[in-house]
């Protein structure tokens, strides 16, 4: 998944979608499914960082972060290049932006 302005834009739209009850079921799904996709976890980041959006909503992808983090990196043996070259990117943005 690429950090294009469209797939920002879709995460941003699954996000609001997560946190409304009625849509919540479907959206996760789709997060869920989009979550092993290299580059999803930049993406991510990318809007929990955007200060223009609404805090609840930078709040929601920040924890949407941290578990997808958990999830993907916990107790794993070996880590693909595509992996480790979006673990750095994480945590370059993490320990360079003034959060």
């Amino acid at each position: 998944m690429q950090r294009s302005p469209e797939n920002l834009a879709e995460l941003r739209s699954l996000l609001q979608q997560a946190m409304h009850p009625e849509l919540q079921a479907a959206a996760t799904q789709k997060l869920t499914e989009a979550e092993a996709l290299n580059g999803f976890l930049s993406c991510l980041i990318t809007v929990a960082l955007e200060h223009n959006l609404d805090p609840n909503l930078r709040l929601f992808a920040s924890i949407h972060l941290k578990n997808a983090i958990r999830r993907r990196f916990q107790k794993r043996l070996r880590v693909s290049e595509e992996d480790n070259a979006e673990r750095d990117f994480i945590k370059a943005t993490l320990l360079t932006e003034a959060t």
